[in-house]
């Protein structure tokens, strides 16, 4: 019973704390910059301005010939103390479905709060793209959740 006990306790601490990150104060751009290895594979909240938007080109998102994915972009997150390139996955739903006038749900000038999960870079193995290590150079930001304010 002590050990479920604790591995109970366990899950309820891991759970608290990882929540109170998600819905902490915004991480400044300049400090996950300054120390991406501290915020590495975590989800933080991050604001700031919206200054470049691209849309991908359709994806193939898990193997070559799986259908294409549409709806992903990328965008410049600026702050005041730096800036960095968000990604956003293209939406499940959207696989083998061109959609036609999409456009992505942020726009230059915008103001928002995202939550993103951070790489930082380094030495890394994808395994669902490729058993072969790849080196990221650059601190790397996933958009999970994006609101305006």
């Amino acid at each position: 019973m002590t050990k479920k006990w604790r591995a109970w306790q366990y899950v309820v601490f891991s759970v608290f704390t990882s929540s109170l990150s998600l819905a902490g104060e915004a991480v400044s751009i300049g400090e996950i910059r300054a120390h991406p290895e501290s915020y590495h594979l975590r989800i933080i909240p991050i604001q700031g301005t919206v200054r470049k938007v691209e849309v991908l080109q359709p994806h193939h998102p898990w193997q070559p010939g799986d259908p294409s994915c549409y709806g992903a972009y990328v965008f410049e997150l600026e702050d005041g103390t730096g800036s960095l390139e968000i990604s956003v996955l293209g939406r499940s739903g959207t696989c083998n479905k061109p959609i036609e006038g999409e456009s992505p749900d942020v726009s230059i000038g915008d103001k928002v709060v995202i939550q993103a999960q951070i790489f930082a870079p380094g030495h890394y193995i994808e395994e669902w793209r490729s058993p072969i290590p790849i080196d990221r150079s650059t601190t790397q930001a996933l958009a999970v959740k994006i609101v305006r304010k």
